[in-house]
């Protein structure tokens, strides 16, 4: 998992505007990689962290172990 991933997750909370997530930077790569992994649902604009995002928060990253 890159490193950036569970900061992203953490930045989003449970939900946040589409607007507000994407004027973070890198937000757009950020956003592609989690939607591909399945960490966030878009609905109605709004960014969720789904049940596997919130799982990818609790888990250590290499660097954490």
């Amino acid at each position: 998992m890159p490193i950036f991933a569970p900061l992203f997750l953490k930045f989003i909370e449970n939900e946040k505007p589409l607007e507000e997530v994407v004027k973070s930077s890198n937000s757009q790569i950020a956003i592609g990689h989690a939607k591909r992994n399945g960490w966030i649902e878009i609905e109605n604009n709004v960014v969720r962290i789904t049940e596997i995002g919130r799982k990818a928060i609790r888990e250590k990253t290499s660097l954490e172990k």
